[in-house]
């Protein structure tokens, strides 16, 4: 049998690359596969309820649930970062979907303790189990193979996302949206700001973001621009997202550092307009329409006001889903 270990999935990307990746099952073979689900996931999700599950929570207690079923278990696909532990008789491959275990430079203080000690604890556990390791994009795979010192040859590409078709609908130029959480390296205060003096010129314009309540800096500032060019739509499914993408928003990712930017890839594939900055993170995985220099509000600010539908090319990814490849590859190693 095969495990798929989800226990620290709580994240909208990481479920997003779960579910996907379940999906490329087919109900033929989902037989095969038995599922840790992160207890957080149990009351707001389905998409997993047609494989047999254990709810998991936390490092012990998936310690635990293992225990019982190890006699069944020969193959171990891990999605949380995370190998398990004492799991030696078994093959164990890894996804590591964390850039900021490696980049810590544009979080806060005691984030990067956080993400530090994480890193440490994570080394570890690598050396100790032996795990292989699967990645989505080859610069995650140089770092892994640099930080954890594991040889390439133990580390596979595997890009999980959601390919979606080209949008029909015409580009609503007036219309921006920024799909992001709150974390400071997201940025999204700073696109507020340029957002703030871009709709005193172009006052029909729309910027919508997706900020939930805790991120209550970023709430009360949109709250003091007091401005209804600014929307914030709160917490939105992943459905919601892609409906607006869809509908072809002009897409705005502003953040400094991400794993592999599934909006950047779902967005690219739809041919939306994507304005970005100039990063390595951004330039993986997509052309995109216009890129600005980091934080940089004049450069931006510039661009937007520029912003002429003759003049820009649609945005286009440059890697595609593996999903079914990384399930054929895991029944392959019952064999």
């Amino acid at each position: 049998m095969i495990l798929i270990d989800a226990t620290f999935v709580n994240s909208k990307g990481g479920i997003n690359v779960f579910r996907r990746i379940l999906e490329s099952i087919h109900p033929s073979e989902r037989y095969k596969f038995v599922l840790f689900v992160d207890k957080r996931l149990s009351g707001n999700y389905s998409f997993f309820h047609d494989f047999k599950f254990y709810n998991t929570n936390g490092f012990f207690n998936r310690l635990f649930q293992y225990q019982q079923i190890k006699n069944q278990v020969k193959i171990i696909f891990s999605l949380g970062n995370v190998p398990l532990l004492f799991a030696k008789g078994s093959y164990q491959i890894t996804y590591n979907m964390q850039l900021l275990l490696f980049d810590r430079k544009k979080v806060s203080f005691i984030n990067k303790i956080k993400w530090s000690f994480k890193s440490m604890i994570v080394r570890l556990l690598f050396l100790y189990t032996d795990s292989d390791v699967a990645v989505q994009t080859n610069k995650i795979k140089n770092l892994i193979s640099r930080k954890y010192s594991i040889s390439r040859s133990k580390i596979f590409e595997f890009p999980v996302f959601y390919e979606t078709r080209k949008t029909t609908v015409p580009v609503k130029l007036s219309s921006f949206f920024c799909p992001s959480s709150g974390e400071k390296y997201k940025n999204v205060e700073f696109i507020i700001d340029v957002f703030a003096e871009y709709t005193r010129v172009h006052k029909n314009s729309k910027l919508y973001l997706t900020i939930s309540n805790k991120y209550k800096k970023i709430i009360d500032k949109i709250k003091y621009f007091n401005l209804e060019n600014i929307v914030n739509l709160g917490e939105i499914s992943h459905d919601e997202v892609m409906n607006l993408i869809k509908d072809n928003y002009i897409i705005i990712h502003p953040s400094s550092v991400e794993s592999f930017g599934l909006v950047l890839l779902e967005s690219a594939y739809s041919e939306n307009i994507i304005i970005a900055p100039n990063l390595d993170y951004v330039n993986d995985v997509c052309k995109p329409s216009i890129l600005y220099e980091e934080n940089n509000k004049l450069d931006l600010l510039n661009k937007l006001n520029n912003l002429k539908l003759e003049n820009l090319n649609r945005s286009k990814p440059k890697i595609q889903n593996q999903s079914d490849e990384l399930i054929k590859y895991l029944i392959s190693k019952l064999d």
